[in-house]
């Protein structure tokens, strides 16, 4: 997978720009941090994979030339989890594996673009 995607879906659901950062999803948009959206990026490169912890580490920390601290990894990944969450309630996106690493549960694919968001009701209206 090249890093000149534009647009990066997860099952169709989920939508990650990486060049911005933003992961778009049934329930909105939420901005990811550059640690977590380099993260990402990288579990997008390998989805159904098992991620060792050290080559995580390695791909959204030591290559930006970052240090990181004990409990970095674990953060982000919580970050990483609510993001998706938020997005997309009641699916799991990454799984853990004890002692070994974590999985990206998703299958990606790439796209041109985000897809259009549909309008939102004005507060205390609903549309149908």
């Amino acid at each position: 997978m090249s890093d000149e995607i534009r647009v990066l879906a997860f099952d169709g659901l989920t939508f990650f720009e990486p060049a911005s950062g933003l992961l778009a999803g049934p329930r909105g948009l939420v901005y990811l941090k550059p640690v977590t959206a380099r993260l990402l990026l990288h579990f997008a490169k390998a989805p159904r994979s098992l991620l060792r912890r050290q080559e995580l580490i390695d791909a959204a920390w030591r290559q930006a030339g970052l240090g990181i601290h004990e409990n970095s990894l674990n953060q982000t990944i919580h970050d990483l989890r609510n993001a998706f969450s938020r997005l997309d309630p009641g699916r799991t996106y990454i799984k853990t594996v004890p002692r070994l690493g974590y999985v990206l549960l998703s299958s990606v694919e790439p796209r041109d673009a985000l897809p259009p968001r549909r309008p939102e009701p004005p507060p205390g209206e609903e549309w149908s």
